[in-house]
């Protein structure tokens, strides 16, 4: 009984010394790697060019049919004036963001293809868990 008892307790010791000889090898090759991606990325850059002064966007003159058309957006019937309000501030505030003048021709609808409860049924059947 006393030889079995002591092969386990060799065993078993071997076996922790195994585990974390290996773990502190992989917590070394981990931290030298990350020491070597980090050399090279922080490399100056050998032609460093200085920075540029950054340049306002020029905004393109709108004619005056643009002009028109931003002020009086056709919409398809059934569309409220809400709606069509609200899609031009969004379609000004957009050119004043990115410096270009947008202008709206007309508002339709999107063809959805499908109803909107069937899609909300499509939704909620293929949701993930």
């Amino acid at each position: 009984m006393d030889d079995a008892l002591m092969t386990a307790g060799i065993v078993i010791v071997t076996g922790l010394v195994v585990v974390f000889a290996v773990l502190i090898i992989l917590i070394f090759l981990i931290w030298a790697f990350g020491k070597i991606v980090t050399s090279f990325t922080n490399r100056p850059k050998k032609e460093e060019e200085p920075p540029k002064p950054k340049e306002e966007p020029q905004v393109k003159a709108v004619s005056p049919s643009v002009k028109q058309a931003v002020l009086s957006p056709q919409a398809e019937d059934g569309l409220s004036d809400e709606i069509v309000a609200v899609i031009t501030a969004a379609v000004a505030s957009l050119s004043e963001i990115t410096g270009v003048s947008y202008g709206i021709k007309s508002i339709r609808r999107a063809n959805s293809g499908r109803p909107s409860w069937a899609a909300a049924g499509l939704f909620e059947n293929t949701r993930p868990f």
